[in-house]
């Protein structure tokens, strides 16, 4: 019994993932042909380059490295001339870098505090949430809060978009102090 590869004529599909974080590497693939010859392309869009991938071996791989966060366009051509038959593949890659969040590490209780989410230095939209809870914000990249009882509060931002960034979540410790006694 003989196993016979089919090869795909016109459109065949890259395999891999379709995020990525700035400075990872990933490996993508395109479908093992015996005899198949495969051209690889690849435009980034830091300086917004196209290269053309050198040979690897096993040729259908590519371990690919993303170095700036934008759109990355992946492209794979597989001939065989044995076969007379060629086929085309297209990938579109984008890559998100980790979130930061900022705010007071320490208040006086009944005051309020601000928090804020920065991507690429640039306003970044979350949902927040506070434990022990003292309200939610729902996208948009600042929340505040106000603190009525001393104690410890843990402040978490988690993307309102999926897959925009590196990091599932952020969160910022916040301790609550009490108010200074008056004096009568």
């Amino acid at each position: 019994v003989a196993t016979i590869p089919i090869m795909p004529n016109g459109t065949f599909n890259i395999g891999g993932p379709i995020v990525a974080c700035i400075g990872s590497t990933n490996t993508y693939s395109a479908p093992y042909i015996p005899g198949a010859q495969y051209t690889w392309t690849f435009t980034e869009p830091c300086g917004n380059t196209t290269t053309i991938l050198p040979y690897s071996s096993p040729p259908y791989l590519q371990n690919l490295t993303f170095p700036c966060a934008g759109t990355y366009v992946l492209q794979c051509n597989m001939t065989n001339d044995v076969l007379d038959c060629e086929g085309d593949a297209t990938l579109t890659i984008t890559v998100v870098d980790d979130f930061t969040i900022s705010g007071p590490d320490s208040l006086c209780e009944n005051t309020s505090g601000t928090f804020s989410a920065l991507q690429n230095f640039l306003p970044f939209n979350c949902n927040w949430t506070t434990l022990p809870n003292v309200g939610t914000v729902s996208n948009s990249p600042n929340a505040s809060f106000n603190f009525t009882a001393a104690g410890t509060y843990v402040i978490t931002a988690v993307p309102a978009v999926a897959n925009t960034s590196c990091v599932p979540s952020q969160s910022i410790t916040v301790v609550v102090l009490p108010a200074p006694l008056q004096a009568t």
